[in-house]
C-alpha cells in the first residue's frame, strides 16, 4: 500500500476522507489479505497532511485528524486519538470509548418473533466488532446454543426444557421455566446490534479477528494474536457518505435480477409439480403476475438435508424450470445445508470424496433409524465436494438460486452464515446470470450476497411493526433487500390470518425491496383471493401498482449498487438535522416517496412530513411539511406522499418487459421544485450491467415563471429498445394555458386535465429513445 503510513509497528491508510484503516503489527508484518468483512481492493489515498511533533504522527484526512503516539506499542486509549468537527465542536474518540447514539443495525433472524417481544433499542456500540458472528436470533436461542453443550450440564432431554418454544413468552411470563443464564440472555438479546450510522458521526469497525481470504478467494482463519486490525469512519451528520464508505471497503451490493423486485410466492408446504401451475395460473387470470415461485423443503425427499427430488412432487426438474422460465417466473429451492443423511443418493459419493467414513454417525428423524455425515461449510474442501454433488446438477437442470434455511460451519471470528451466503451465492451465478441468494443475515458484508430472509415470525400486529423499524435498522448495517414472510409465517390460535391485518401487511410488503407472500402448514392462506372479492379487488391494485413502480424500484436499485444509499431509508438519512425525522415507523421509498403504513388495527395513525410541499400519492393534492397530522386511511388505503419535485419513472403496462427496455414510460411529475431522476434499464438478468452494458436516462424538472419544463436527456449507455411510448402525469390543480414538445405546441387531443383528481395528463406518443426532449407547460399564473 505506497500511500500508507508505517511507523514502528503500526500502519495507517486513509481509504476515503472519513474512513482510516489503522493496523498494529506485533511482528512487523501488515495484513495484505482482504478479509470477508473489508472484502473489496483498497486503493489508499494520499493524507492531506502528514506531521510529526516529537513522538506524535498527526495524520489529516481532510475530514478527520489522527495522532498516534507511542508507535511501537499496541493501540491502546493513552496513544491514539481521532478528532474531527461535528456541529461546531471538536469531537473525539479514543479506543475503549462507548457510543450510545448508535442507530442501530440488524440481527441474524427474527424466527419465532411475536407480540410478547420487544426490540428496545441498540446495544452500545463498542470495541467489539458489531456481532461478529451475527449470532443475534432474538428469540430463537436453539438455533444460536448448541444443544449438546446444555445436554451435557443438564442432561439429555435438556434442549426440550430449555432451548424449544417462544423464549420471548416463557422469559416474560415464565421465568421459572428458563435457566437463569438463558433468562438474563433472552432479555439481553432485546436489542438491535449496532450499525454503521450513529448520531455521534463515527462508527468504529474492529476487524481482527475476521477471516481472510486466500489465494481462491476461499475465507481462512487469521490466526495472528495480537494483531489489531480497526476501521474508523467519521461522517459527522452526513449518514450517506458513511454508507458510501461502507461500500468502499465491503464492497457494492449486486443488483438482483429483476424478478427479485417483483411478486415473489411462497408456500410450506410446498406444492407440487400440477398445483404450482395451477397457482401460477390463476394469479395470471386475476392480473397479478408472479415473478418468482419458491419451493419449500417438499421438493426433495422427506426430512431437512435431503438432496434428492421427490419424483412424486416434480417427475421432471428440468422440464418444470423451462416451463416457468418460459412464463418469466423465476424458481427458487429451500435448503438446510447441515447434513447428508445415508438414504440419500450423494451420500456415497460424498463420503468416498471425502474419505470420511469415520464421520458418519447416527441419527434419528421421527422414528426412523438413520446415519448422517455433517457438512462443515466453512471448510473449503467438505464446501467444495457439498456444492459439486449435492448441488450443481440441479443448477444445470435450471434452479435461478437457493433459500438457504440455515447452516452450521466451523470457523473462528467469522459467521458461519456469511460464509455459507458467499459459497450459495456464487454457486449460481454465471457469465450470463446473476448471483442470487435468499438467506439470513451474516454479519457486516452480507449485502453482497443477495436477499435477507427474516425467519418464521408470527402473523400479528405486533410482528408488523417490529418489520417496519427492522427495514430501517437494517439499512444502516448495509442490507438492503429485506425479505419478510408478509402475512407472517404462523399463527396458533387461528386458521386463517385476520384479513384486515393481511391486507395492511400486504400494502406494507409492496414498498418493502422484496415483496415475498409465505405461510406455516394450518396458519391460512396468503393467496388474496381466500379473503373475499373486496380484499382480492384492494390486492390486485396494490400488487398491480408494485409493477407499475418497477422502473423508479429499479432505479432505486442501481443507486443502492453505486453508493450505497438503502432504498428503505430513514426520515434522518434525508433530514439527518431534523431531530423529528428520527423515527421509524415511516420511510423514504426510495428518493422520492415517503410511505407511513398503517402498523396497528385501526383507520387511523399519526405522519409526519419534513419541511417543504409534499403530495398525496393517491389524490395528487398538495400539502406543507414541517408537521406531525392524524391521517385516515381505511382498508385498501396506504398513506405514501412524493416530495416536491419529484419525478417517478414508471410502466404504464401491466407485464414485465421480456427485455429490460420499457416500452411504455409513465413519467409521474410533482412540481415545486427543481429535481432530476433517473430511468435506468439493463437486460435485468446478467451481469452485463457490471461490464458497462446498461442505459441511462435523465430527466429535470424546472420551473421558470409561468413556466414548468421537463427535459428528457440524450441516453447514456447501451440503449435496449428503439422507441418508447412516453406519457407524462402531472399533479396540478388548475389547467394549463399551453403545452409544447420541442417548441411545437401540442394540440388539445393530446392532454387532458382532471379538475377532480388534480390531474394532467400528456401524451407525448411514440418517441426515439436515444433522442431528447423539451416538455414545456404554461400557466395563466
Amino acid at each position: 500500500m505506497s500511500e500508507s503510513i508505517v511507523i514502528g509497528r503500526r500502519r495507517f491508510t486513509c481509504l476515503a476522507p472519513g474512513l482510516i484503516r489503522m493496523e498494529f503489527a506485533p511482528d512487523g508484518i501488515f495484513e495484505e489479505r482482504r478479509s470477508i468483512v473489508a472484502y473489496e481492493k483498497q486503493n489508499p489515498k494520499a493524507f492531506k497532511s502528514v506531521r510529526k511533533d516529537q513522538d506524535e504522527l498527526i495524520l489529516d484526512t481532510g475530514k478527520c485528524t489522527l495522532i498516534s503516539r507511542q508507535n511501537d506499542k499496541a493501540f491502546f486509549r493513552s496513544n491514539l486519538e481521532i478528532q474531527w468537527e461535528q456541529d461546531e465542536l471538536l469531537q473525539y474518540w479514543r479506543p475503549g470509548d462507548r457510543d450510545h447514539l448508535n442507530l442501530g443495525g440488524t440481527v441474524r433472524s427474527l424466527d419465532m418473533f411475536n407480540r410478547t417481544g420487544q426490540i428496545k433499542g441498540v446495544h452500545i456500540a463498542d470495541m467489539d466488532s458489531p456481532d461478529a458472528k451475527a449470532n443475534m436470533w432474538l428469540s430463537w436461542i436453539w438455533c444460536e446454543d448448541d444443544p449438546p453443550f446444555y445436554q451435557k450440564k443438564h442432561g439429555d432431554d435438556a434442549h426440550k426444557k430449555y432451548l424449544k418454544g417462544d423464549m420471548h413468552a416463557m422469559a416474560r411470563h415464565t421465568p421459572e421455566k428458563l435457566l437463569a443464564g438463558l433468562r438474563n440472555h433472552t432479555h439481553d438479546q432485546h436489542m438491535y446490534a449496532p450499525g454503521i450510522l450513529s448520531r455521534s458521526g463515527y462508527f468504529f469497525l474492529n476487524d481482527s479477528l475476521s477471516a481472510v481470504m486466500d489465494a481462491e478467494d476461499f475465507p481462512v482463519e487469521r490466526n495472528r494474536p495480537g494483531y489489531q486490525d480497526w476501521y474508523f469512519f467519521c461522517y459527522g451528520d452526513d449518514y450517506k457518505a458513511g454508507l458510501a464508505d461502507l461500500i468502499l471497503l465491503s464492497g457494492k451490493a449486486p443488483l438482483p435480477s429483476k424478478n427479485t423486485l417483483g411478486f415473489i410466492f411462497s408456500r410450506w408446504p410446498a406444492y407440487d409439480e400440477a398445483e404450482a401451475k395451477e397457482l401460477v395460473s390463476r394469479f395470471a387470470s386475476e392480473e397479478i403476475p408472479i415473478s418468482t415461485l419458491v419451493l419449500d423443503m417438499e421438493w426433495h425427499k422427506k426430512g431437512w438435508c435431503n438432496w434428492d427430488w421427490d419424483p412424486k412432487m416434480y417427475p421432471d426438474p428440468k422440464a418444470f424450470f423451462k416451463w416457468c422460465h418460459k412464463r418469466g417466473i423465476e424458481v427458487t429451492l429451500n435448503v438446510h445445508p447441515l447434513h447428508i443423511r445415508d438414504n440419500d443418493s450423494h451420500f456415497a459419493k460424498f463420503t468416498a470424496e471425502r474419505k470420511a467414513q469415520k464421520r458418519i454417525e447416527p441419527y434419528k428423524e421421527s422414528e426412523h433409524e438413520l446415519k448422517r455425515i455433517k457438512v462443515d461449510i466453512c471448510d473449503k474442501a467438505d464446501a467444495e465436494a457439498f456444492m459439486q454433488i449435492c448441488h450443481d446438477d440441479i443448477v444445470k437442470q435450471g434452479l435461478d438460486y437457493w433459500w438457504v434455511d440455515g447452516t452450521h460451519g466451523q470457523i473462528n471470528g467469522s459467521s458461519d452464515q456469511l460464509v455459507t451466503n458467499k459459497i450459495y451465492f456464487e454457486n449460481v451465478k454465471t457469465p450470463k446470470k446473476r448471483g442470487m441468494l435468499l438467506s439470513r443475515y451474516g454479519g457486516i458484508g452480507s449485502h453482497r450476497y443477495g436477499a435477507f430472509f427474516t425467519g418464521d415470525t408470527y402473523s400479528e400486529w405486533e410482528v408488523l411493526a417490529t418489520e417496519c423499524e427492522f427495514n430501517i435498522r437494517a439499512g444502516m448495517a448495509g442490507m438492503n433487500y429485506i425479505s419478510h414472510d408478509i402475512g407472517g409465517f404462523s399463527r396458533s390460535s387461528a386458521p386463517l390470518t385476520d384479513p384486515d391485518l393481511y391486507m395492511r401487511w400486504l400494502e406494507f410488503g409492496v414498498f418493502n425491496p422484496v415483496l415475498r407472500l409465505h405461510s406455516a402448514p394450518g396458519c391460512g392462506s396468503r393467496q388474496p383471493w381466500d379473503y373475499g372479492e373486496a380484499n382480492l379487488k384492494i390486492a390486485r391494485k396494490w400488487l398491480q401498482t408494485r409493477l407499475q413502480l418497477s422502473p423508479y424500484l429499479y432505479a432505486a436499485a442501481r443507486e443502492h449498487y453505486e453508493n450505497g444509499t438503502p432504498i428503505i431509508r430513514g426520515l434522518f438519512l434525508e433530514h439527518p438535522k431534523d431531530n423529528a425525522s428520527y423515527r421509524f415507523d415511516e420511510f423514504y421509498f426510495g428518493a422520492s416517496m415517503l410511505v407511513a403504513p398503517l402498523l396497528i388495527p385501526g383507520p387511523f395513525r399519526q405522519v409526519y412530513l419534513p419541511a417543504g410541499s409534499w403530495y398525496e400519492y393517491a389524490t395528487n393534492r398538495q400539502i406543507e411539511g414541517g408537521k406531525e397530522f392524524t391521517v385516515q386511511a381505511s382498508l385498501g388505503e396506504i398513506p405514501v406522499y412524493v416530495k416536491a419535485g419529484g419525478i417517478l419513472p414508471m410502466q404504464a403496462e401491466l407485464r414485465p418487459s421480456p427485455t429490460g427496455h420499457v416500452q411504455s414510460l409513465l413519467l409521474k411529475i410533482y412540481p415545486g421544485a427543481n429535481a432530476s431522476a433517473i430511468l435506468y434499464e439493463d437486460d435485468g438478468k446478467t451481469p452485463a450491467y457490471e461490464r458497462g452494458e446498461y442505459c441511462k436516462t435523465l430527466y429535470e424538472l424546472k420551473g421558470k415563471g409561468r413556466q414548468l419544463i421537463l427535459n428528457g436527456k440524450k441516453p447514456e449507455g447501451k440503449l435496449l429498445g428503439k422507441t418508447r411510448k412516453l406519457t407524462v402525469e402531472l399533479a396540478k390543480g388548475t389547467p394549463p394555458v399551453s403545452i409544447s414538445l420541442n417548441g411545437h405546441r401540442l394540440s388539445a387531443s393530446k392532454y387532458d386535465w382532471d379538475k377532480e383528481k388534480h390531474l394532467l395528463k400528456i401524451e407525448l406518443g411514440e418517441l426515439q429513445a436515444s433522442q431528447s426532449f423539451r416538455l414545456e407547460i404554461e400557466d395563466s399564473k
